[in-house]
This record gives structure tokens, C-alpha cells and sequence, in this order.
């Protein structure tokens, strides 16, 4: 493992614990109005997440392909017949290494969404990846995307002003949709 995702994993931590808590999607009283209020905020963050973002990343056009999970909550709602809400604010990136930090928490969230489905498939009743798609992610491509988000991490400085940045970017993303999803 890289220094610098060793750093991310570290030093994002708490952060991390206090969204999947927020988030409480593994609880074994989630029920379905709580899932779709979930579904709606995380359509309408990622609205508001992508563009920006992924243009702070322009220069990465190999990092960003097939990446945009927002077709995928719109599916998600449209199985459930629920409406999206407006695009969240964009989030105050700085530059393109605070974007990559942003970039590690949503992709590395493809992997908390494995076992994600399976509760929303046990607790929920929900199959095949309908109203759910987006917890399923790069379904057999999660593996493979997931080593190249990695692969990409590596070659990023693990120290000085550009790792800081980076850092930063994945803290901010991971507070900011704590606040988000404060239901």
C-alpha cells in the first residue's frame, strides 16, 4: 500500500466513521422513506459534485472514464418513481489535488456499497439492482476501477503542500456530505 493512501485511510478516519454513521445505511431498522431520502441527497450531491470536479480533473481523462455514478441514481430513483431533488452547492475544491482527494472518498465508497447492497437486498427486499444501482457501482469493474484510483494515488507526493491538498479535499468531501445527509 502506498504512503499516501495509508495517510488518507489515517488521517480520514474519523471523518469516515462519522458519515457511515450519519449515514446508518447497514442499520437493521433502515426502512424505505429513509432509503429514497438517501437516494434523493446523494443524486442531487453528485449533480452538483461531478462537473466541477471532474473539470479540476481534466488533465486525468484515463482516472475519469466510465466514472460518473450519477446515471445511476437517476436510474435508482426512476425505479422508485421519486423525484430529484435541485443539485447540491459544488463543493469548494480548491485545485485538482484537493478534486483527487474528493475522487478517493466517492470511489472508495464503491467498496463500502458491496455490502451495502447485500443489506438493502436482505433488509429491503430489492434485486438485480433495481433502486439500488448506484450501492452496486462498477458492479464487476468495482475491483479493476478501484486499482486504478489506487494506482493513480501512488504516483501522487505522499508529503509537502500537494498531499496536504489531497488530504484536504477528501476531508472536506467527507464532512461536507456528513452535513448533507444530517436526516
Amino acid at each position: 500500500m502506498s504512503l499516501l493512501l495509508e495517510r488518507l485511510r489515517q488521517e480520514t478516519r474519523p471523518q469516515h466513521e462519522a458519515l457511515e454513521k450519519t449515514l446508518d445505511l447497514l442499520s437493521p431498522t433502515l426502512d424505505m422513506a429513509r432509503y429514497h431520502a438517501i437516494l434523493r441527497r446523494f443524486h442531487a450531491f453528485w449533480r452538483g459534485w461531478q462537473p466541477p470536479t471532474h473539470g479540476l480533473l481534466v488533465g486525468e481523462p484515463d482516472l475519469l472514464a466510465g466514472r460518473d455514478r450519477t446515471p445511476l441514481l437517476a436510474a435508482d430513483l426512476a425505479h422508485f418513481g421519486l423525484t430529484p431533488l435541485p443539485a447540491a452547492a459544488p463543493l469548494p475544491l480548491s485545485d485538482a489535488g484537493a478534486a483527487l482527494g474528493s475522487l478517493y472518498v466517492l470511489e472508495g465508497s464503491t467498496l463500502g456499497g458491496q455490502l451495502i447492497s447485500r443489506h438493502l437486498e436482505t433488509r429491503l427486499g430489492l434485486r438485480n439492482g433495481a433502486g439500488y444501482a448506484y450501492f452496486q457501482g462498477y458492479g464487476r469493474q468495482n475491483g479493476p476501477m478501484w486499482a486504478a484510483m489506487r494506482e493513480r494515488l501512488a504516483r501522487h507526493p505522499a508529503e509537502g503542500s500537494a498531499a496536504d491538498r489531497l488530504l484536504s479535499g477528501a476531508k472536506q468531501t467527507f464532512s461536507i456530505l456528513e452535513q448533507r445527509f444530517a436526516i
